[in-house]
């Protein structure tokens, strides 16, 4: 998957938090918390899970928000649950006290949740 960052920067402004630009999506992140995000989610849930960013940081026009992440994963119980608390202890130690909603699901079963739904629809994979 290759990204393009745009490093556009000018006199008057600076931007102070990069886009990432993900096939023509936008991501409301730095380049840094992209990283940190992936790595602290392979570490805690395995090579083979999946992260989608989704929420106010896919949209453009909404500004600031939390950040919403959809881990998927074979794990599930408490095992999913362990993982989750590992991976957002990692984000917040490299990031800072960042408000960030993680939700899981399994690879394995059949999720019905909306807000599933709505970040597998709408959201981006990391």
């Amino acid at each position: 998957m290759s990204y393009l960052v745009n490093t556009v920067l000018s006199h008057k402004a600076r931007i102070a938090n990069p886009i990432i630009i993900s096939y023509n999506k936008v991501m409301r992140i730095s380049e840094r918390q992209h990283t940190i995000i992936k790595d602290s989610v392979r570490e805690a849930f395995g090579s083979h899970s999946r992260v989608l960013l989704f929420g106010s940081r896919v949209d453009d026009n909404r500004k600031g928000g939390d950040i919403d992440l959809l881990v998927c994963s074979t794990l599930s119980g408490v095992h999913a649950a362990e993982s989750k608390i590992k991976a957002l202890t990692r984000m917040m130690r490299f990031m800072g006290d960042r408000k960030i909603d993680l939700i899981t699901t399994s690879m394995d079963e059949q999720d019905e949740r909306v807000v599933v739904r709505e970040a597998l629809e709408k959201g981006i994979e990391l």
